[in-house]
């Protein structure tokens, strides 16, 4: 019965000290993974919103009753040939997104490289 007990506290002291050696400081996230998580949110946001709008667009996204850019462009798409804007505005709206998204994730990143070289 000691020697189990030996066993397992050596065990548990084993592994408290794999725990406390893997501890990841506050540091390395914020310098390493943090503009890797940025860049991700970043790609994988406008990523998002030009995929629903394009199944929209397509017929097999967000159905009618509910409003989405890419329905928005398919239900106008011939009053383009009048001459008409309607069609132009969700697109350009949905380009403004992807490169505001962008420039905020830029203007993130460049605010965090800035906090790393001042220390």
């Amino acid at each position: 019965m000691l020697e189990l007990l030996k066993v397992c506290l050596t065990r548990v002291q084993t592994i408290v000290q794999t725990f406390q050696v893997r501890l990841i400081p506050a540091t390395y996230l914020r310098q390493l993974r943090l503009p890797t998580l940025l860049t991700e949110f970043g790609l994988r946001f406008v990523y998002a919103a030009i995929l629903i709008s394009s199944l929209s667009f397509l017929g097999i996204g967000i159905q009618p009753p509910y409003p989405d850019l890419g329905g928005m462009v398919k239900e106008n798409s011939l009053a383009i040939t009048f001459g008409r804007m309607a069609p132009v505005l969700p697109a350009l709206a949905l380009a403004i997104l992807a490169i505001g998204v962008n420039l905020i994730v830029d203007g993130l990143l460049k605010r965090n490289a800035d906090l790393d070289m001042h220390k």
